[in-house]
């Protein structure tokens, strides 16, 4: 074989070899994310910024007139982090949502560190780091007094806020609230038929169509889901989307985040699942959210007074759920 001939066979090669050593791991992923000059950047910008629009805003008060707003609290800092986190995640910017939340694991520990951790999880699922997305989801539970309790109030809220979500047709936030459900009991075709549900509500009843069969098809998918959802194809399709097809989704997401829940949840979580779908069964979308806020209160309130029994600083200032109710809502 001349040289000429030899080449190609060697460019191939070194071309694969090459490409073989650029592949990265997920985490070396997520540190190139961190030292990238975007992260940098916005994470300056979200530090420096709010101070300074917070400022803005009561100057803006006092031309105006009115009553200056009271001063912006550390505590302050803390909710519009989860908020903005929450919010660039409900919009898949994804890069802006890792920020915030590591801005409120920094400044908020150790109660941020559980909103942190799950808004975390759901943005690596999507940047379709699996294993980041599962490692980060189980880590809140690992370093926790009470982790049975803490990770049932959590799935609970995000039960709640899905069903609230589904009665307001907001299914951009139900995708959300799945993802992290589906994060937490293992079973990731929750956030596909939710995506589903997505489709159908803004009319794409082709791309919603396309995620039910495959979600028929799939074996990792329960048998009687993937029966019920063959059902529920086959209305589809003769209808020709011409009904209310996101609420049919609605109602067969329900039942099965349940089943899934009991399938793969502990004993405390079920428990906290059935009262979540009697409240949900009560009321309508604006009272759960009203109805939990006591109940964040109640957790808020109890991470802390943990914290500051296992601590000698003194307790935080921080109005009592307010940070995670933002953040959920």
């Amino acid at each position: 074989m001349t040289t000429r001939m030899l080449r190609w066979p060697l460019a191939i090669a070194l071309l694969t070899a090459m490409a073989g050593c650029t592949h990265k791991s997920e985490q070396q992923q997520l540190d190139d994310l961190r030292d990238g000059l975007q992260y940098r950047g916005y994470r300056h910008f979200s530090e420096q910024g709010l101070p300074i629009a917070f400022a803005a805003y009561q100057r803006g008060g006092a031309l105006l007139d009115t009553p200056p707003p009271a001063p912006l609290t550390a505590d302050d800092i803390c909710m519009l982090h989860a908020m903005l986190s929450y919010t660039a995640l409900s919009a898949n910017k994804l890069l802006p949502a890792i920020a915030e939340a590591d801005l409120l694991e920094r400044d908020c520990a150790p109660q941020g560190r559980v909103i942190a951790t799950a808004l975390r999880s759901v943005a690596y699922e999507r940047k379709q780091w699996p294993q980041l997305a599962q490692q980060s989801s189980d880590s809140l539970w690992k370093n926790s007094a009470d982790p049975e309790g803490d990770f049932a109030t959590l799935v609970m809220l995000h039960v709640v806020m899905a069903y609230a979500a589904m009665q307001d047709k907001r299914w951009e936030s139900v995708v959300l609230h799945v993802d992290a459900i589906a994060l937490t009991v293992r079973a990731p075709w929750l956030g596909e038929l939710a995506r589903a549900g997505l489709d159908l509500a803004e009319h794409r009843y082709l791309d919603g169509l396309r995620r039910l069969k495959r979600l028929s098809e799939n074996p990792g998918v329960p048998a009687d889901v993937r029966a019920e959802l063959q059902t529920l194809i086959q209305h589809v399709e003769a209808e020709s989307g011409d009904l209310d097809s996101n609420l049919v989704i609605a109602r067969i997401l329900t039942r099965f985040m349940w089943q899934a829940i009991k399938q793969n949840g502990s004993p405390v979580m079920q428990q906290a699942m059935q009262f979540a779908e009697h409240q949900a069964k009560r009321f309508g979308p604006d009272a759960l959210r009203q109805s939990w806020r006591a109940r964040w209160t109640q957790w808020w309130d109890g991470l802390k007074a943990r914290w500051n029994e296992e601590s000698d600083s003194p307790p935080s200032s921080r109005a009592a759920g307010t940070a995670p109710v933002v953040a959920l809502v």
